[in-house]
């Protein structure tokens, strides 16, 4: 069913990019675009056979070598179906982040290119307790502080910071906060020796930009590790790789640490 709706209305909720004379917005089951044979939205060039129905040219070429429409067996992949290609090229839709508080309303033909950078994209708690939940940027520190009961302190930007860590304890996280980002501080043990290393919650395009340096003082042996802070939001990551290891049999008690 087709609805409209004032875009004074819209504007204060929401952002439709690369749009400047919008007077109306309308709002529809974005069902009706889905493609025939593989059920997603259609996507120019449009096709259709001689009874209408519509396929995306991605699937036509698929169909070789005749071409046969999946619902009536006619020949498709012949015919444009341009008013449809003309709207498909108006469209705006919500972000699927706007749960995480994502405003924007990229057109559909963008979806998949915002929705790769957008700055709300949801992802994995990195918490080493193994939560499942997910999250984004503008809620991961209150998830912490609240499910996995983190601390967060403010640290100024190219200073030293002296973190004081519990041996006896198997894994500890400490959010850190500077001026313009989030990091996340972890240590945990293994049958090797600790672990320790920092992620940063900037986009993962973006993570080459933040690098930092820690070390371990021993009596007079030093630990020292300068890497980059991966990125919290890249899935797959393996963080072990870009860590600092000390050996178990080297450490007891307490260690203050300075980064």
């Amino acid at each position: 069913m087709l609805s409209t709706t004032s875009l004074e209305d819209l504007l204060p909720t929401c952002e439709i990019e690369h749009e400047q004379n919008w007077h109306t917005c309308y709002t529809f089951n974005l069902d009706t675009l889905e493609c025939n044979i593989c059920m997603d939205y259609l996507v120019a060039p449009i096709y259709q056979c001689e009874n209408g129905h519509t396929a995306y040219s991605r699937c036509c070429f698929k169909l070789t070598p005749l071409r046969i429409c999946p619902t009536c067996q006619l020949m498709t992949g012949v015919i444009h179906n341009l008013q449809l290609e003309k709207l498909n090229e108006t469209l705006h839709v919500a972000c699927k982040y706007a749960e995480f508080g994502c405003r924007k309303w990229p057109r559909l033909t963008a979806e998949i290119a915002h929705e790769i950078s957008c700055g709300y994209k949801s992802f994995k708690c990195p918490a080493s307790v193994g939560c499942i939940s997910m999250c984004s940027v503008s809620g991961i520190s209150h998830h912490f502080q609240v499910k996995h009961a983190v601390k967060m302190v403010e640290v100024p930007s190219n200073k030293w910071v002296e973190i004081v860590l519990e041996l006896t304890v198997n894994s500890a996280d400490l959010l850190l906060k500077t001026e313009n980002m989030l990091f996340l501080f972890h240590h945990e043990k293994q049958l090797y020796g600790h672990v320790i290393y920092i992620l940063s919650f900037a986009e993962a395009s973006q993570e080459n930009a933040y690098r930092y340096h820690v070390e371990v003082h021993l009596g007079e042996t030093v630990f020292s590790m300068t890497t980059i802070a991966k990125s919290a939001r890249q899935p797959g990551k393996d963080q072990v790789a870009s860590s600092l290891i000390i050996p178990d049999a080297l450490l007891a008690g307490k260690i203050g640490i300075p980064i």
